[in-house]
């Protein structure tokens, strides 16, 4: 799954279509929130292993891939 498709998911699950725009509107940057909230902990919880942790290359490298596609996810998330 790309970020952009991620970033859409995890907006979308934490998204309620209402039928009044204002409500609409504030459910939107409810939205946009709650999903920047969970890519945070999940940053936050791949810095805290890694911190934890004791690596091999090859294993940094599958780290690192997750951090970018977690930081993409977030700017997808923020672009919405």
């Amino acid at each position: 799954m790309t970020a952009k498709e991620k970033a859409n998911e995890l907006f979308e699950k934490f998204y309620l279509i209402e039928d009044t725009n204002d409500i609409a509107s504030m459910r939107e940057d409810n939205s946009k929130s709650c999903a920047l909230i969970c890519v945070g902990e999940i940053i936050e919880s791949l810095e805290i292993t890694t911190g934890h942790c004791e690596l091999r290359s090859l294993d940094w490298h599958e780290v690192q891939k997750d951090f970018q596609y977690w930081n993409d996810v977030k700017q997808q998330i923020e672009l919405l």
